[in-house]
């Protein structure tokens, strides 16, 4: 189950542009931390709607994919967190989780 659903993201989204990208406004108005207000604007900026989009299953990757996004952050061209978004992956964790991977077998 999510902790939040696409419509709830986007109410935060809408009220964010509404009043002026006032993140300390709509940080306080939902109770929400900054971390996870900024990820939802930079899904929305990046994908649209779409980017906001709740995933009702697990993901699996390939490894062939998992190899690519570590390739892509190692050779600094993307950060991990445009990685996430340019690639349409959950979350930073899962990166960091497959960095860590990749470390332990150098």
């Amino acid at each position: 189950m999510t902790k939040y659903h696409q419509l709830f993201k986007q109410q935060v989204v809408n009220f964010y542009f509404e009043h002026h990208e006032n993140l300390a406004f709509t940080l306080k108005h939902f109770n929400l931390a900054a971390k996870t207000v900024r990820c939802w604007i930079a899904q929305y900026k990046y994908s649209g709607t779409n980017g906001l989009a709740v995933l009702h299953r697990k993901r699996l990757y390939s490894p062939e994919f998992k190899h690519r996004v570590v390739q892509t952050i190692l050779s600094d061209r993307f950060s991990m967190e445009n990685a996430v978004l340019y690639f349409g992956i959950a979350s930073n964790g899962t990166i960091s989780q497959w960095l860590k991977a990749f470390w332990k077998t150098v």
